[in-house]
């Protein structure tokens, strides 16, 4: 589904992502965990053209990332929310799809009420984000993700600004749609989590894919000592 293909990036004379390739098929769940730095979150934002990349290629459905049909098919989530303050949560969730596909507000609005039935908060569509929890909030910004109908929903550390009793609304979230074989890639320090959910779990350090496999291969039959010793800060 999505093809990445040798891909670098760099910001000014720093390599951040260095010949990486991956293949995404349909319905698959994949983790990527690695250190601070690794270049989880900028591989991310190549995949949804929110930076460019410098050589190689990335396509969806064989079409490259930069053609402008293609741009609707990925969302993603971020770590720090980045809903408009001044905007209910409804609105913020209705937004895109009125503007980007003109949608009604009427039919945005009913697909809106039933995205955040989805993750459970239907009684805050009038509400602002100042008055939610962190938690909240980060479910308001996976149903904005889902309302413009992504074929693959990406997420970059989507709980690392929450704490435990927080962090397991947002994950219980993104469970319920690896369940209803949504597309997912997820870049997390859950290692817990992503040993659970992910199908394939990738390890990147310095803007490079290390090591790639089972949840299995990665957490339990690994040989690299860098990644073991990765690993166990975890545990």
């Amino acid at each position: 589904m999505i093809s990445v293909r040798n891909i670098s990036k760099q910001f000014k004379d720093t390599p951040v992502l260095q010949d990486v390739s991956l293949e995404i098929k349909k319905g698959q769940v994949i983790g990527l965990i690695g250190p601070s730095g690794a270049g989880k979150s900028t591989l991310l934002r190549c995949i949804v053209n929110l930076e460019q990349i410098d050589s190689g290629t990335i396509c969806i459905d064989s079409k490259k990332i930069t053609d402008a049909k293609m741009q609707t098919k990925t969302g993603i989530v971020f770590q720090n929310f980045n809903l408009f303050p001044q905007k209910t949560v409804l609105e913020n969730i209705t937004l895109a799809p009125q503007i980007v596909n003109n949608i009604s507000k009427s039919k945005a609005n009913q697909a809106g009420q039933r995205l955040l039935a989805k993750v459970g908060l239907s009684d805050k569509a009038n509400q602002y984000p100042s008055e939610l929890s962190g938690g909240q909030t980060q479910r308001v910004a996976i149903a904005r993700a889902l309302a413009m109908n992504p074929e693959v929903l990406l997420f970059d550390e989507p709980t690392s600004a929450l704490d435990p009793e927080l962090t397991n609304e947002v994950l219980s979230v993104i469970r319920q749609l690896a369940r209803d074989n949504m597309t997912i890639v997820i870049a997390s320090h859950e290692m817990a989590f992503i040993r659970q959910i992910a199908d394939t779990v990738i390890f990147m350090e310095k803007g490079r894919i290390v090591a790639k496999g089972s949840p299995t291969d990665i957490f339990e039959r690994q040989t690299n000592v860098r990644i073991k010793k990765f690993i166990q800060l975890f545990n």
